[in-house]
């Protein structure tokens, strides 16, 4: 049976079909594998991840730079979240680390909650950062411009409601994001 797979995978292959190699590695893991290697994100870059079978996307290295705009993919460690196609992503800053989340798992985070990190990655409105050091969560709003504490995240002096967009020292437990206003214990 085996090698009839092999065969016929082989064949769709050669006819222009499936990746031999890609078929049997996914469909040939191997009992306790937890996921396969993503070779490209939605924007066509390339991204060292593993994505494992509850959807997360765990960062290796390199992919996502905080200062550098990138619409609809948040910075998330050395990979970045989609915030685009079937499956939108948020990037969990859990105690194991930074992890891409399908947004169906957003009360699940047991850490920092970044579904946004540029007024590009919102439809309509700005990216604002709530909470503290224990815990912060960015979302899209119409504008942090309230009486509730809320910062603007940012990329670009450009997209600021108010100030311009600098890099704060908040911690070595907070996510690398930028900021239009100085959030409170940041210097």
């Amino acid at each position: 049976m085996r090698l009839r797979l092999i065969g016929a995978l082989a064949m769709v292959a050669a006819c222009g079909g499936a990746d031999a190699v890609d078929v049997l590695g996914a469909s040939d893991a191997g009992p306790g594998a937890t996921g396969t290697d993503a070779s490209t994100t939605d924007s066509g870059t390339s991204s060292d991840a593993s994505t494992s079978a509850d959807g997360a996307t765990r960062p290796d290295a390199g992919g996502g730079n905080p200062a550098t705009p990138d619409p609809k993919l948040v910075s998330c460690g050395g990979t970045q979240c989609s915030r685009s196609g079937p499956v939108r992503q948020f990037c969990c800053y859990a105690q194991s680390g930074p992890v891409c989340q399908a947004d169906a798992l957003v009360g699940s985070c047991n850490g920092h909650r970044v579904t946004c990190d540029e007024k590009a990655d919102c439809d309509n409105g700005v990216c604002c950062m709530e909470g503290g050091n224990e815990r912060i969560q960015t979302r899209c709003l119409p504008t942090c411009i309230t009486d509730a504490p809320r910062y603007q995240v940012c990329k670009t002096n450009g997209e600021c409601e108010s100030g311009s967009c600098t890099s704060y020292n908040c911690g070595s437990n907070m996510p690398a994001l930028k900021f239009c206003q100085r959030p409170p214990g940041c210097n």
